[in-house]
């Protein structure tokens, strides 16, 4: 899966129309509806607040929205960027100030998408696997070699509490889950 760790705008400016184009990082349907939120806030006075997101490790949750602009010239195209992409857990917003001059349905389209692949070229993509988290605890005499073990495997650590054993929550790649477990087993 492809997404972003931080949140990219960039502005363009077609035919005296404002386009400002945010891409970001969701991880809900209600952290793309706060962001959305945001947008119409800070830019009160625009004409349109059009959208696109995508959820999930398949895309399989999308939303758009044209918010105003003829249908099908405002949100199917930002959404297409982010699918020609190959994003997941992104949110596109693109906020139009109007400039006085009508582009036409091809001249919406085309201004939505230059304005969204704009803000993709200029974010910093990233692969991202999904992990799976376990809780483990173990002896003390186990510590170091348990230590290289998860250096070794890609393993994370995180949580690490000392008492009566170690205990701690690891971090596996999904795809390497069951493999790390079986090889855990040994300790």
């Amino acid at each position: 899966m492809i997404t972003v760790k931080e949140n990219f705008s960039s502005r363009s400016v077609i035919k005296k129309s404002i386009f400002i184009s945010e891409l970001s990082p969701i991880s809900s349907e209600e952290r793309a509806a706060g962001l959305i939120e945001e947008t119409k806030n800070k830019n009160k006075r625009a004409n349109h607040y059009c959208f696109a997101y995508v959820l999930g490790d398949n895309r399989e949750l999308q939303r758009i929205s044209d918010n105003g602009e003829p249908a099908g010239t405002a949100g199917k195209p930002i959404l297409d960027c982010i699918e020609k992409n190959d994003l997941s857990d992104v949110l596109i917003t693109v906020t139009r100030y109007f400039g006085g001059i009508k582009l036409g349905a091809g001249g919406l389209i085309r201004a939505y998408s230059e304005s969204a692949e704009k803000s993709i070229k200029k974010a910093k993509l990233f692969a991202s696997e999904k992990r799976q988290v376990f809780k483990i605890s173990f002896d003390y005499g186990s510590f170091d070699t348990l230590k290289y073990f998860f250096k070794k495997n890609d393993i994370d650590t995180s949580k690490i509490s000392f008492g009566e054993k170690i205990s701690c929550e690891i971090s596996v790649k999904s795809a390497k889950a069951s493999l790390s477990l079986r090889k855990l087993q040994i300790f």
